[in-house]
């Protein structure tokens, strides 16, 4: 789940935690966690980061004309295309579920979340269906409507008693996968800005690039953040359940 998180978001948390049957409160408890954990590196990148981190790493250069950042800034919000949108999920859905029962004959949700995915990542490639505004925003209501329904069924006299050491190694996931992501960026002399933009992508995802751009006072690399933290959310499962698959007892 963690390997999903910090590759790409919560959606991929919660998806992965369903493929692979966790249990409700360690779900919860993860998220929890990763909530806390990532509220105190957000107010990190907002406050001295960009100084902390420039004595390590050169500073940005400009390469990016500004019609180009005015495009990115475009916004047309359509309550059809949004319905579109959610229509597509839904079939996607129904296919997953059929490839599901066609391939093992029940719903093995980590088959029906694999397929979901790739049915996703073949979709954004139509230009109609990668610029629907909104998609964003739905998504992220749903989990919240589905996080809710699961919170209702915790057991916190377990989730109290486990909660130190998921709280402990998802600190020490967090904080190690930022560490090499900066060791990488120093070998590579990547710049300050975009290591922290893509480091925001990678632990967050998309909807915190702009504020963290913001910050940093520099919107040229909101853009390659929102790539990095898109693709993020596209192998962000592929990554998880071939991790998970990868350290299960044979």
């Amino acid at each position: 789940m963690l390997v999903g998180v910090y590759t790409g978001g919560t959606p991929n948390l919660m998806a992965i935690g369903m493929g692979l049957k966790v249990k409700e409160e360690t779900l919860i408890l993860t998220n929890t966690a990763d909530a806390i954990l990532g509220g105190l590196y957000f107010l990190f990148l907002v406050t001295g980061a960009q100084w902390l981190i420039g004595k390590v790493l050169p500073d940005f250069s400009s390469a990016v004309s500004e019609p180009a950042l005015a495009a990115t800034e475009e916004e047309q919000t359509s309550k059809r295309a949004l319905t579109f949108a959610i229509v597509l999920s839904i079939l996607n859905v129904g296919i997953s579920v059929g490839f599901s029962l066609l391939l093992t004959g029940k719903l093995e949700v980590s088959i029906i979340m694999l397929a979901l995915t790739t049915l996703g990542v073949a979709a954004s490639f139509h230009p109609k269906v990668r610029n629907i505004k909104g998609t964003y925003d739905a998504g992220q209501y749903f989990i919240l409507v589905f996080s809710l329904a699961l919170g209702t069924n915790i057991n916190f006299r377990e989730m109290f008693v486990s909660s130190s050491a998921v709280f402990l190694y998802t600190a020490f996931v967090m904080i190690t996968a930022i560490v090499i992501h900066l060791i990488l960026a120093w070998i590579f002399r990547i710049d300050t800005d975009t290591m922290l933009i893509t480091s925001t992508a990678g632990i967050f995802g998309p909807a915190f690039i702009g504020p963290v751009a913001e910050r940093l006072n520099n919107r040229e690399v909101i853009v390659p953040g929102l790539t990095c933290g898109l693709v993020g959310y596209a192998i962000g499962n592929y990554l998880g359940f071939a991790v998970a698959w990868f350290l299960m007892p044979r």
